[in-house]
């Protein structure tokens, strides 16, 4: 049904292009400078710094992961900070220099009690002037719950999270709050009341991964910062990861972001420019550059232990403005036609017909339509295809009688289910499995994980080459991600070691993620398929 309507919609852009007896032209430089307006945020990173933080903060995951994001913003966003614990310890403005809030990042020690109603206040007031054309947000980082020394200032820093709550609400600031540490009980949080309220989102750290990759999800999930993921190379000489991507042409400015869950070791950057400037924490590196030269751009790093990463960037292009006029007969004039003056006897003015040109432009715009319908009939096709019962078989076998086989394994975690359980890590060991296809719900189900039939039984697995897993969805309504990148259907996509799969089910509350990895040589038993329910 949506594809008929994307066609509806289309044909009548068609017909309103062929009906018109111009061409519209718009001004680029205005609709650059109003998209970009639409576009704008400002970030309020509000961190809890009370004693009890010091404990789950040892190896500053907590510092590094706002400076990931700080660092990582476009430059169309505008970012604040503000700590606290029995008082407000730093307030830095909404659109300070980065070099502020390092600063008072470097400079943050833990102790005291936790007074978050003081500190959301102290956030929330830094949001002035005009909302319009803005879109606000508080991150706010914490192990605990309002405490206070006495009963009575404990309640006053209540009461006054509450009215911070409904000014941020009343401002249309949401209110994103990550969990640090395990000591949180899921219910009875006071400082949950804020994410709900303001329709914001809790995380909680391990559930909802790392501190860092936490960050990455709230930025490019929740607050959609458009990026481009990059693709990671292993250098099977050295072990380290490598980044090789063309710099596209007209960019005022390029942010390129590595995260990573493990440390990132011994980073360098080789660009045509020779310039740039490289920020770097223990689980970030951002290579900025300014008006960069096309060309290319190579990286090099290595990460400590088995972790995962992923890298992406983020463009600014450079305003080209156009010339506009209230008539589009009377710009096209202006754009197309070049009068020619002289001192005698002065020619008139060629005019110029475009008749032609909208006569080649309406055959196009129809055979676009048509090609349009007819590919809108074959996915319904597709679609309805993937509705009947899929028969598995076994991929055909190549010449000698050698096929892809597979290898290495599946951890398995359940990120949420629709009836709330809590399911455990699970470990799936492909190698020695049959080369055939299997699907995701087999796989699961010889895990022990029933979930009914919402999606798993069409997506598709089956081994490729460099000891790759191919995945294919089938499925007509879920959702399957290869990194940050959305899988298309009926397209098979391949997996390598370490990197990971995205699964949000039909029902549309069911998500988890399939991290792929390598077996150690001591794993590679005699036992195929086997499934185990410790933590990968």
């Amino acid at each position: 049904m949506k594809h008929r309507h994307i066609v509806i919609m289309l044909g009548i852009v068609a017909i309103t292009v062929l009906r018109a007896s111009g061409l519209a032209w718009a001004d680029e430089s205005e609709h650059y400078a109003a998209a970009q307006k639409e576009m704008q945020k400002e970030i309020v990173f509000l961190l809890d710094t009370s004693v009890s933080m010091a404990a789950q903060d040892k190896e500053q995951k907590v510092t590094d992961a706002i400076r990931q994001a700080v660092y990582g913003l476009p430059s169309d966003a505008q970012a604040g900070f503000v700590a606290y614990n029995t008082e407000i310890q730093a307030a830095i403005p909404i659109g300070a220099k980065t070099e502020q809030i390092e600063e008072q990042l470097g400079a943050i020690i833990y102790g005291g009690y936790t007074n978050a109603g003081e500190g959301l206040s102290q956030a929330v007031k830094l949001f002035s002037g005009s909302r319009e054309n803005k879109e606000s947000y508080i991150v706010m980082l914490t192990d605990g719950e309002i405490d206070m020394p006495d009963r009575r200032r404990r309640e006053v820093s209540r009461k006054l999270y509450s009215e911070a709550v409904e000014q941020a609400k009343a401002k249309g600031i949401k209110i994103y709050v990550v969990a640090i540490g395990s000591e949180l009980a899921q219910n009875q949080i006071h400082v949950f009341d804020g994410a709900e309220a303001t329709d914001g989102s809790i995380f909680w750290e391990g559930q909802s991964g790392t501190v860092s990759q936490i960050m990455n999800r709230i930025i490019k999930e929740r607050m959609k910062i458009p990026v481009q993921t990059l693709a990671e190379v292993i250098n099977e000489e050295t072990g380290k990861k490598e980044i090789h991507e063309k710099i596209p042409d007209g960019l005022n400015r390029l942010k390129l972001i590595i995260t990573s869950d493990g440390e990132l070791e011994e980073l360098s950057v080789d660009n045509p420019d020779a310039g740039g400037q490289l920020v770097s924490g223990k689980h970030f590196a951002v290579f900025e550059m300014e008006n960069p030269d096309p060309g290319s751009i190579d990286i090099t790093y290595g990460i400590t232990g088995e972790a995962l990463s992923e890298a992406y960037w983020i463009f600014d292009y450079a305003v080209i403005p156009s010339v506009s006029a209230k008539d589009p007969g009377e710009e096209m004039s202006q754009l197309m036609v070049i009068p020619f003056h002289s001192d005698e006897n002065p020619p008139p003015q060629e005019v110029i017909h475009y008749w032609p040109l909208y006569n080649i432009l309406s055959i196009l715009m129809q055979f676009i339509l048509i090609l349009l319908i007819i590919w809108s009939w074959k996915k319904k096709q597709a679609a309805d295809d993937t509705t009947k019962p899929r028969e598995l078989k076994e991929l055909p076998k190549k010449k000698g009688d050698k096929r892809e086989l597979f290898s290495g394994k599946l951890s398995l975690y359940m990120i949420r289910t629709a009836d709330g359980r809590d399911v455990p890590p699970q470990t799936y060991r492909l190698f020695g499995c049959e080369p055939g296809e299997m699907t995701l719900a087999q796989i699961l189900k010889s895990c022990g994980i029933e979930l009914g039939k919402i999606g798993g039984e069409n997506i598709i697995l089956y081994p490729g080459l460099n000891h790759a897993v191919m995945f294919k969805d089938l499925s007509e309504n879920c959702t399957v991600m290869r990194g940050m990148e959305i899988m298309e259907k009926n397209r098979a996509y391949p997996v390598y070691y370490q990197e990971k799969i995205t699964v949000l089910f039909e029902d549309e509350e069911t998500e988890m993620e399939i991290h792929y990895k390598n077996l150690k040589p001591g794993e590679r038993g005699s036992l195929v398929g086997a499934a185990s329910s410790y933590p990968a």
